[in-house]
């Protein structure tokens, strides 16, 4: 931990307990980011940033503030820590506002938090390697003969180091690295052009494919989709790609948000205990995970975060609980707060993963005499409190157990009840990213296409 943000947080704390807050916490995050983006050949940009962020929250009884700032000389934060108490003081009160008590702390170790592989030892790779990298991804999607043009590639490398302090006694910091890269391409000419996309994200730099490889799957994903085309619309079963199937994930997370159940906005807020999924389906939450994109050794109000599973055997398990949450529903927080810097805090997932099921992807389409193969989702047509869904998609036919003609500019329609309880998970689960599933099949799903 830098004895420098120790003391900035130290010397924090005391001030705002001079100026009457009753309990308040620190949140600090130094860090520093680089990106390069490319154009056919052509660097489009370049960003450097180095920067600190600071977030103070004092506590005046059950009154509440946060406030932030980026100027970390003495005068500056002292006048950041009299205008946050004094904006306590102003606060309605909230029966509900908590910072964790000692009892509640985590404990942690730099064993603890080494084991968990957040930073990338290695030297962070200068400017001129990150624009070699995007290059090269350009370079081999553009060298096959279906690409008709490029709408950019790009590499990115960050490094953050996170401080967290509160008045009851918890000090501690943890630093992690991310790396990225992503490249588009367009296949066809004219009104007929499409495009896909590859893309990828690491805590190592060792752990991200190579350039070559990328370049290589956007190209190939975006040559298969020329042609793509509506088709009828029908009621049928709908294989989920991996990369679409986690935005399934994502809905299901917000879905059982604490903050979801205590506003009465989610279509699970009675179904804790209740079967939501399939008998055999499991979704565990693993901040703990070694490399994980979103691993951490404490929550966001020092708590510790225990893995745990969500779901069970198809039934609900846990909600996603901040202090706040977990107090309106009289439940235990679990560990699961996260917080932007100049923010409360608030639920939610981790590393948060649909575990695979025992069939292929291939054996999830061989039976399926008409159906829907999804690559990608557009728009945002989902309504967690009723479960309704409709989304835009785009894929490929499947026909007789095999992926056919392209597909696009179809809507898939259904509730997210009935399809958690008709899901079916493939073996090909991919760890890189926080949220992660394998691909899935939905037996029953509205297609909506040409008439």
């Amino acid at each position: 931990m830098s004895q420098n943000a120790t003391d900035i947080c130290k010397h924090l704390l005391t001030i705002l307990k001079q100026q009457g807050a009753t309990h308040a916490d620190v949140m600090m995050a130094v860090g520093q980011d680089q990106s390069v983006s490319v154009l056919h050949g052509r660097t489009e940009s370049y960003e450097r940033s180095a920067g600190n962020a600071i977030g103070l929250r004092a506590m005046v009884g059950q009154r509440q503030a946060v406030v932030s700032g980026s100027d970390l000389s003495m005068p500056a934060l002292e006048q950041l820590a009299e205008r946050v108490v004094s904006m306590a003081k102003a606060a309605p009160e909230d029966p509900f506002a908590r910072i964790a008590r000692q009892e509640q702390l985590a404990s942690w170790t730099p064993e603890h938090i080494t084991a968990l592989a957040l930073e990338d030892k290695t030297p962070p790779p200068p400017a001129d390697s990150l624009k070699a990298w995007a290059l090269e991804m350009e370079e081999v999607a553009l060298g096959f003969p279906k690409i008709s043009k490029s709408s950019g590639a790009g590499a990115d490398g960050a490094t953050r180091t996170v401080t967290l302090a509160t008045s009851e006694g918890f000090m501690a910091s943890y630093t992690g690295t991310s790396y990225s890269l992503g490249v588009t391409m367009i296949a066809g000419h004219g009104t007929h052009m499409v495009r896909d996309y590859a893309y990828a994200v690491a805590r190592h730099q060792a752990d991200l494919p190579t350039p070559k490889d990328l370049g290589k799957e956007a190209a190939e994903r975006a040559t298969r989709r020329e042609g793509a085309a509506p088709i009828a619309s029908g009621t049928l079963p709908v294989v989920f790609e991996a990369r679409a199937a986690r935005g399934l994930l994502g809905h299901f997370s917000r879905a059982v948000n604490g903050e979801a159940v205590v506003t009465g906005s989610t279509f699970l807020q009675n179904d804790m205990g209740k079967p939501v999924f399939a008998k055999g389906i499991r979704i565990s939450d693993d901040p703990a995970r070694p490399r994980g994109a979103a691993s951490r050794p404490f929550d966001a109000e020092g708590l510790a975060n225990p893995a745990f599973d969500v779901v069970q055997d198809g039934v609900l398990l846990q909600w996603f609980l901040d202090l706040a949450s977990a107090a309106h529903l009289k439940l235990t927080p679990n560990g699961r707060a996260s917080r932007g810097i100049g923010g409360l805090p608030g639920p939610s997932s981790t590393n948060l993963t649909l575990h695979a099921g025992t069939q292929t992807p291939d054996d999830l389409i061989a039976g399926i005499e008409r159906g829907l193969w999804v690559t990608d989702m557009l728009g945002h047509g989902v309504n967690i409190v009723t479960g309704d869904y409709s989304r835009g998609a785009a894929g490929f036919l499947i026909e007789n157990g095999k992926l056919t003609q392209p597909v696009q500019e179809v809507t898939i329609a259904g509730n997210l009840r009935d399809m958690f309880m008709g899901l079916t998970p493939a073996n090909d689960l991919d760890l890189r990213y926080a949220t992660a599933s394998p691909t899935v099949r939905i037996d029953h799903m509205s297609i909506g296409g040409r008439s």
